[in-house]
């Protein structure tokens, strides 16, 4: 067993929010004034989009209909296709940085490239394994840099 001195002063020092002010109390109407409001596009964090794509109904019917080379509805979608579709979704939820919308759709054209290359025999499925695995380290050190802002800690 580890013996961590927690230092409660540290979040606030970062730039966190905190839950309860214990220089006035919470929630007093004084310090709820003082404290920032969730913006529109604060709510609408990359964690907030992976969370959205990949868990709800709408996300995940974005997704199968934005597969390249793939028929849904009997019309078959282009890459282009699938990355103009895709950006506008995104930029429609709220995300507007253009390296994390890239990085986002870049991610699942090779997600969808890995698997179909898996399902076909003689193909180098591990060149398609480590595009994948490129494109998902991205995002996910996007991810990280998006928990590191202050922004985070807010009730997205």
């Amino acid at each position: 067993m580890s013996n961590i001195k927690w230092n409660s002063k540290l979040n606030v020092e970062a730039g966190f929010l905190e839950a309860k002010d214990p220089a006035v109390g919470y929630p007093a109407a004084a310090a709820d004034a003082a404290k920032p409001k969730l913006s529109p596009t604060d709510a609408q964090t990359l964690l907030n989009l992976i969370w959205t794509l990949t868990y709800t109904e709408q996300g995940r019917k974005v997704l199968k209909e934005n597969r390249p080379k793939k028929a849904h509805n009997g019309v078959v979608v282009t890459e282009d296709q699938v990355r103009t579709n895709l950006t506008k979704w995104i930029k429609d939820f709220g995300i507007h940085d253009s390296t994390v919308v890239q990085a986002v759709v870049e991610a699942h054209i090779a997600a969808d490239a890995w698997i179909a290359e898996k399902l076909v025999d003689g193909v180098d499925q591990a060149k398609y394994e480590k595009i994948y695995q490129q494109n998902v380290a991205v995002v996910t050190w996007m991810l990280w840099e998006d928990a590191m802002g202050h922004e985070f800690s807010m009730n997205w």
